[in-house]
């Protein structure tokens, strides 16, 4: 076991950028969708200072006005949704002006310094210079609002359309009346406002609002809900006494609205839970969100909790729910989010449990390549295969980096 830490902490150090992100970094206001998929435009919001020096900015104020003019004489969905988008000129014309407002010392500075870096969101682009920290964080940012219009305004598809598409039939007369009510309302609520972002912003927040895909933020804030005795438990938790830092239970979501978990899932519930009663581990992580059938009400996470508790006796301070991720990709990054952010240790190796042929899958190189072309990032080094079942990971700190514009549900 003391060469599989060394392996771990090894991998985990090797990360670029690795003293960049900070584990007590707290990410601003998680229960808001622009925090999950659109950290930088979100600091700025909550920032009097920044929207002061962007609304004093001559070029920048025009965009937002040439943004507003353009969406005042929209008359057609195509227009109303063209003009709503963010054009690569807007976004190189942002990009331009960040650099040269840029200073180490000043608000942008400190934007880079105290949050950008430590929150690992954007830790893909992390370099030595701050003011390309600052103009890959906007243009990924803008890439994924435009995301969120072209889907859930437009109705193009998204990655998974049986499980992620608009509520509306494309084009219909419902559709239009859509975008025809949004357009008012986004006059309304923007005509004071000359801020580069806003029109685009509040357009993809409206939107996703409209369309009720609000999974992001379930259960958001975490640590004062679902999750708040699992993480005050874990400051008191005595690593060494386990073999493992946690066991990941791997959703598998119903495909039916009445069933809240998949009946296979709960032998693999009761296993996870003879694990922990064995000593494995001292917490189960149970990752699923509301994702199976379309638009379900369920999260699946929260029922797997349920179940752990009533069925097989574990307590509350054991479970930690992911309650965001829809695919196996994100139920493993997210889980590595978790374990960063909460100091669970990230040199210690963790066990991902399923069925035998979904642990068949994860052991692949195939699923190294999905999570590259899914996520673009690989959160995970494995280790052996245990048994049928369980399978060695080590986290890895590329989990940090957020991803709208491939799934702005669970970024």
């Amino acid at each position: 076991m003391k060469i599989i830490q060394i392996l771990c902490t090894l991998l985990l150090f090797s990360a670029a950028g690795y003293a960049q992100a900070d584990a007590s970094y707290r990410i601003v206001n998680p229960q808001k969708i622009e925090s999950k998929n659109f950290y930088f435009v979100s600091l700025i919001e909550h920032s009097d200072e920044m929207k002061v020096i962007f609304r004093n900015d001559k070029d920048l104020s025009a965009l937002a006005h040439r943004k507003y003019d353009d969406l005042q004489i929209a008359g057609n969905m195509l227009n109303i949704v063209n003009s709503l988008r963010f054009t690569d000129i807007e976004i190189n014309v942002v990009s331009n002006r960040l650099k040269e407002l840029y200073r180490p010392d000043n608000v942008l500075g400190r934007l880079v310094s105290n949050h950008l870096k430590p929150s690992g969101c954007y830790y893909e682009y992390e370099t030595p210079g701050g003011a390309d920290l600052l103009v890959k964080a906007w243009e990924q940012d803008a890439r994924g609002i435009n995301r969120v219009i072209d889907v859930y305004g437009e109705g193009q598809k998204p990655y998974y359309p049986r499980i992620d598409s608009i509520s509306f039939v494309r084009n219909s007369p419902r559709h239009q009346n859509m975008l025809t009510e949004s357009k008012r309302y986004l006059l309304e609520f923007l005509k004071d406002n000359n801020l580069f972002y806003a029109n685009s912003l509040q357009a993809a927040l409206l939107f996703l609002s409209i369309n009720e895909r609000n999974e992001a933020v379930d259960f958001e804030p975490l640590s004062e809900t679902v999750n708040k005795k699992a993480y005050e438990h874990i400051h008191g938790t005595d690593w060494d006494k386990y073999p493992y830092s946690i066991i990941l239970l791997l959703g598998s979501g119903p495909n039916e609205y009445v069933s809240t978990l998949n009946r296979d899932i709960r032998p693999r519930l009761k296993m996870v839970a003879l694990k922990y009663r064995q000593g494995v581990a001292p917490f189960i992580v149970v990752s699923g969100g509301r994702v199976h059938p379309y638009k379900t009400p369920n999260s699946e996470a929260f029922y797997m909790k349920k179940y752990l508790m009533e069925e097989c006796g574990v307590p509350e301070h054991a479970i930690l729910m992911e309650p965001h991720a829809r695919h196996t990709t994100t139920n493993v990054r997210n889980t590595v989010r978790i374990m960063f952010r909460q100091g669970i240790p990230m040199n210690k190796c963790a066990l991902i449990s399923s069925s035998e042929s979904h642990i068949s899958s994860v052991a692949s190189p195939d699923f190294a390549k999905r999570c590259l072309n899914e996520m673009g990032v690989k959160p995970y080094e494995l280790g052996k295969r245990i048994s049928e079942q369980f399978l060695e990971f080590f986290p890895q700190i590329t989990a940090l980096q957020i991803n709208p514009e491939r799934d702005p549900l669970d970024p």
